[in-house]
């Protein structure tokens, strides 16, 4: 159990020091995080073992969680698994884009991540990212990810 919990705390503090020091790169990593997330962990996890978020939920600690988990994920855990993998890489991808779809992006993952908390308590550790999420929220968001990569190739030539 120490090492989920140490790794969340560590997450948790990379993510508010490099969105509070660097808040474009801190939500380009997020951004990147959730696409990861989505396509690299649980697409694995629908194609390998389907009813992984079922027995997760199974195991929260609140009661109506697990009750939630029976009545909506139980009916189909492949299928849910598959909106979670698309909620996932969608928020990914706000994240990655610029104004108000990256405060869409910063509230439906800081939201995601507080859902996550009452399945277990040592999720509690990675809560960091919702913290750095409201940060954020307080920040501008001109440009997408691909705009700026093309912004630092131009600065590049012309240096």
């Amino acid at each position: 159990m120490a090492g989920p919990v140490v790794a969340g705390i560590l997450f948790s503090m990379l993510v508010v020091v490099l969105s509070v020091l660097r808040p474009n790169a801190g939500r380009l990593f997020l951004g990147i995080f959730f696409v990861l997330m989505g396509i690299g962990v649980n697409l694995t996890f629908v194609l390998t073992q389907p009813d992984f978020v079922y027995e997760y939920g199974q195991g929260s600690w609140l009661p109506l969680y697990r009750t939630l988990t029976e009545r909506v994920i139980g009916l189909s855990p492949t299928v849910f698994g598959i909106a979670l993998i698309v909620f996932e890489v969608l928020m990914g991808v706000l994240l990655l884009s610029r104004g108000t779809w990256v405060k869409v992006g910063l509230v439906g993952t800081a939201v995601f991540v507080l859902a996550l908390v009452p399945i277990h308590p040592q999720q509690i550790a990675w809560i960091g990212p919702a913290v750095a999420n409201v940060y954020l929220l307080t920040r501008s968001f001109d440009a997408d990810v691909l705009t700026m990569i093309r912004t630092r190739r131009a600065k590049r030539r012309t240096a």
